[in-house]
């Protein structure tokens, strides 16, 4: 009988140990399957899926706007589909947003809104990295005139000021010919 019992106790914990292994094996492949399936979520173009904990923040004239996950972007903007970083560049991008920063928590998107101008007068600018003359129209909105072979590299400026040609506030005058002597000093 101690052989029998010996036997019996042998052939329970085997069998313990059996079902303990089987169970493990079954439940991490279940975990893993699902990690991986929202990790790999890709569309046919090959973009990969994000993640609905990413946070999406939103700047306007280097102010934050607005800061949400993907989860909260998705119900503002009613949408029901898992989202690409295309897709989300695409949304924003119709609302004036580039992207600024990208890590894998955190997307930063920034939009420069222009404020409306005097009307009908001539501004010194920026366009391309080159300098150029601008006028407004009736309305405040910019019309490029004339660009310059004057890279922004080459003028010596501060910080301020190089500021204030790419914002089209550097100088400005209802003469052009007032505005074109300035652009002779700044190239000169």
């Amino acid at each position: 009988m101690n052989r029998k019992n010996k036997i019996i106790v042998l052939c329970s914990s085997l069998a313990l140990i059996g079902i303990f292994a089987i169970t493990y094996n079954v439940v991490s492949n279940k975990i893993n399957n699902r990690n991986k399936s929202e990790e790999t979520a890709v569309y046919n173009n090959g973009q990969k899926a994000l993640k609905e904990s990413l946070v999406i923040a939103l700047y306007s004239n280097n102010k934050n706007e607005k800061t949400l996950t993907l989860e909260d972007f998705k119900k503002e903007y009613g949408i029901d589909k898992t989202l690409t970083e295309e897709n989300v560049k695409e949304i924003l991008g119709k609302e004036g947003y580039e992207i600024d920063k990208k890590t894998d928590e955190v997307f930063t998107f920034k939009r420069t809104v222009e404020k409306k101008k005097e009307a009908n007068k001539y501004f010194i600018g920026e366009h391309n990295g080159y300098l150029a003359i601008y006028k407004s129209d009736e309305n405040g909105k910019m019309d490029l005139i004339r660009e310059y072979e004057t890279s922004l590299d080459l003028i010596r400026l501060s910080d301020a000021e190089m500021q204030q040609l790419k914002d089209k506030t550097y100088f400005s005058s209802e003469s052009l010919e007032e505005v074109e002597e300035e652009m002779t000093e700044l190239n000169s």
